[in-house]
């Protein structure tokens, strides 16, 4: 969730108490960051969703790709499944 911009993490070494309350400071005093956080949250679920969508579509039609089959096509991305 790092990567995406959705949290923060801290090695449980390099966590203080006045880190912790600093950071939750930050973000507490700043709702544009938290609400840029949610955003990012909610992209990972939109794209996280639609691909378990689809392969339980799959999995309800006992569909299988065995390569031959054109009306198979291969699961999306996060990034495309997101679009």
């Amino acid at each position: 969730f790092v990567d995406i911009g959705a949290a923060r993490c801290f090695h449980q070494k390099q966590l203080t108490p006045n880190l912790l309350v600093s950071q939750l400071s930050e973000l507490f005093g700043s709702p544009a960051k938290l609400e840029e956080m949610a955003a990012a949250m909610k992209k990972w679920k939109a794209a996280q969703a639609t691909e378990e969508v689809v392969q339980r579509i799959y999995e309800a039609c006992e569909w299988e790709d065995d390569g031959d089959d054109e009306m198979m096509f291969a699961l999306p991305s996060g990034k495309e499944a997101a679009a």
